[in-house]
């Protein structure tokens, strides 16, 4: 479940909240009424009364099985954009000179078993983004509390490109952001990964992350 205003703050600059309250608004009353895979409730935290919303996954999807990779209890899968591509935050426009991305809520290690489910994640980005991503390094860090991943692209346009591909995208019921990350904050952290030259390929070309249309 995702706190409707965190939604919001993810898609709307904070320049633009003012200006667009009334339409946001105006959505959200769209999508409680047309859109049948979205789910709103009231719920506390901390005391306090937020309004959630989580996307509910097609169920004839959850009985997949990985090829090769054993049985899971549901399919990842990519799920939808939240915003267009024009709607994106102006950091799209004028990215930094960096060929890293930060990309937060990939997964959720409170509930994730066994090992099978890393290289799920694994490949979903690299489907997602596509043949030649220019990924060179991606590494999924299974005890990020935020359900981080992080990647190194051959070069800045390449990071662009798989930040157009990933960011403010639905992912196994939660909404996706990316961020850019300095390359010497990169290699502090993993410092095995700095030799990788050779663009990464998924585990397989069955492509089940991105079995459900968008």
């Amino acid at each position: 479940w995702l706190p409707v205003s965190y939604v919001r703050d993810m898609v709307l600059p904070l320049n633009e909240r003012i200006l667009k309250d009334k339409l946001w608004h105006k959505v959200i009353n769209k999508l409680k009424k047309y859109e049948s895979k979205l789910v709103f409730k009231v719920d506390t935290v901390k005391g306090e009364d937020y309004e959630v919303m989580k996307w509910q996954t097609n169920s004839s999807a959850l009985n997949h099985h990985m090829n090769g990779g054993g049985s899971r209890g549901h399919l990842k899968t990519w799920q939808g954009p939240a915003v267009s591509n024009s709607e994106k935050p102006i950091q799209k426009l004028y990215p930094p000179l960096t060929n890293c991305l930060k990309v937060r809520n990939m997964f959720n290690f409170e509930v994730e078993i066994g090992e099978d489910w890393k290289r799920v994640v694994r490949d979903a980005i690299l489907e997602k983004v596509g043949p030649g991503h220019g990924i060179v390094s991606l590494v999924v860090d299974n005890k990020s509390k935020e359900g981080c991943v992080y990647i190194r692209c051959v070069d800045e346009k390449k990071a662009g490109e798989a930040f157009d591909s990933l960011h403010c995208w639905w992912f196994d019921n939660q909404l996706v952001t990316v961020k850019y990350l300095r390359l010497q904050r990169f290699l502090e952290r993993f410092p095995d990964d700095a030799n990788n030259t050779k663009p990464l390929q998924p585990s397989n070309e069955a492509r089940l992350s991105l079995s459900l249309p968008y």
